[in-house]
Formats: C-alpha cells, sequence, structure tokens
C-alpha cells in the first residue's frame, strides 16, 4: 500500500535533485568561462611583464630613441596625477557598501596583463583616465606615460621639470624616467636647466646630441647618479672635458655605447680610464 497518493510521487519524481555548489571566494583569482564547461584550466606561473624596450644595440642607432612608444607626450602637467585626485579615486566604501558589491573579474587581473592591455593604449587622455580609475591601475599605467617621455619645445622640457620637483605629487616622477633626448631642445638646453635632472636616479639612456652650452658641472651630477646608465650620447659638446669622462668611468659600470664625436676637449688618457672600468662597453 502506497504511502503517498500517485499525483504527489509523480510530481516528486519531475523534481530535479538540487545541487550543491560550494562558492568560489571573490579573492581566489578565478575567471568562470562557461558555466556548463566541465575541463579546468590553470596557470602555474603568470606572465612575464609586457616590455617594448629595443635590445642595446638599437640606441646608437636610433637618433631620436627617447620618443615615446605609446604617443608624443604634449602636456606633463596633465600626466601628473594629483594627491586630490587621487584620494577621491581611492576613497573607501562604506563597509555595507562594500559587502554589497563583489569584485569583477578584471579588478582581479594581475598586474602584468594590466600593464599589457595598457601598453596597446594610443592616446595619452585614455591612459590618464585608467591612473584616475584605482591604485592598481595607476601604478600599472603611469610608467607607460613617463618610461621615455618626448618633448619637441622647451616649454614641455619646462613643464616636466616642474613635474619631477612637485613635492606635492603621489609618485615621484623623476624616478620614472629610464630614457631621455634632449636634441629637440639643444639649442637652449644649459647648465641651468639641465640641473634639475639630477633627481633622475634610473636614467638608461641619455642623449644630448648639439648641446652646445652643456658644461661638465650638470653632467658630472648626472652621471654620478645614475649608475645604470648603458647607453650616452655626448656628441658635439665642445665644452665637456675629461672630468665627465672620468665621472662615466667611475659611476656608470653598465655603459655599453658612447658616443663623443665632436668633443675635443677630451683627451686619450680619460678614455684609458673608460676602457679598464667599464667592462660591457662595445662601442665608441
Amino acid at each position: 500500500m502506497l504511502d503517498y497518493p500517485l499525483p504527489t510521487l509523480f510530481t516528486m519524481a519531475r523534481q530535479p535533485a538540487p545541487l550543491s555548489i560550494a562558492p568560489v571566494p571573490l579573492d581566489a583569482g578565478y575567471v568562470i568561462v562557461d558555466q556548463n564547461s566541465t575541463s579546468n584550466s590553470s596557470s602555474s606561473s603568470s606572465p612575464e611583464r609586457f616590455t617594448n624596450d629595443e635590445g642595446p644595440d638599437c640606441f646608437m642607432s636610433n637618433p631620436d630613441d627617447s620618443h615615446s612608444s605609446i604617443a608624443e607626450l604634449t602636456d606633463f602637467r596633465n600626466m601628473t596625477v594629483s594627491p586630490i585626485e587621487k584620494m577621491a579615486s581611492l576613497r573607501k566604501p562604506h563597509p555595507h557598501q562594500q559587502q554589497q558589491q563583489p569584485l569583477s573579474p578584471v579588478n582581479r587581473l594581475p598586474p602584468e596583463l594590466l600593464i599589457a592591455i595598457f601598453s596597446k593604449i594610443t592616446s595619452l587622455v585614455v591612459l590618464k583616465a585608467c591612473m584616475l580609475v584605482s591604485r592598481q591601475w595607476a601604478d600599472c599605467s603611469v610608467e607607460l606615460l613617463w618610461h621615455r617621455p618626448h618633448f619637441g619645445e622647451f616649454t614641455k622640457y619646462e613643464a616636466m621639470v616642474a613635474a619631477i620637483q612637485d613635492e606635492n605629487a603621489f609618485y615621484k616622477y623623476s624616478q620614472l624616467i629610464k630614457r631621455l633626448n634632449l636634441t629637440p631642445i639643444s639649442a637652449k638646453a644649459n647648465d641651468g636647466s639641465m640641473k634639475p635632472l639630477g633627481l633622475c636616479t634610473k636614467l638608461e639612456r641619455l642623449t644630448l646630441t648639439n648641446c652646445v652650452n652643456l658644461t661638465d658641472s650638470p653632467l658630472m651630477d648626472i652621471l654620478g647618479s645614475n649608475p645604470r646608465i648603458q647607453a650616452l650620447d655626448m656628441s658635439q659638446l665642445y665644452n665637456i672635458t675629461d672630468l665627465s669622462i672620468d665621472m662615466v668611468a667611475r659611476n656608470c659600470p653598465r655603459l655599453q655605447g658612447l658616443n663623443v664625436a665632436g668633443c675635443k676637449r677630451i683627451t686619450d688618457a680619460s678614455m684609458v680610464s673608460l676602457s679598464k672600468n667599464c667592462k660591457f662597453l662595445r662601442r665608441v
């Protein structure tokens, strides 16, 4: 004898069994592609950081190595992020509101992928907008703007100097610059305008072609604070002497390429010292 009426059993038979699905924590880093897919994919390591730098051999062959890979940097002030703008983008939401809004997949992307994505952006306006989204986005995009600045006018160079000297800036922009080419403003470059570049301590390539008004004093300060320099172009610097070359020999062990064409006050004595201390030097 059945304990349940027949319609009740029929109804129970048609109901699917409840599924037991364990919730995935938001910070686990998973990205669900297809809910019906049974295959799992994982990666044991993150991809390498994206970079579009050329090899060391390309510096001497490229007369304008300091061009930006994304676009011509036209307004350095617009690229700086003031503390007010950054704090507005970093303002923490209310605790209850934060619990109700889970992180989206794009906010869980590793920095390597974010840098690879931002490197495809060609608009400086869009890159600055990315900097204001969150601190993670700002950290991954700011270096693309300041890695290799270019300025076709002296006013743009002055704006860059003002930015790196700004004590209230959220980032130390002077530490983000790795390549500089002062050839486009060589006619106005002098000791006074070059002195602030001593704040940049991570330069790898420096081009000073035709900066005829430049002397040893500011150049020695710049070279003394940049031991990472790999390529240095001082061609047609008539006022440069052995003092600058001696500073290179003492402080730039990674130097690979040096151009001193037209530097008539440089003697063989300093070049001997250079050859002894710069073991990686390949082109003079």
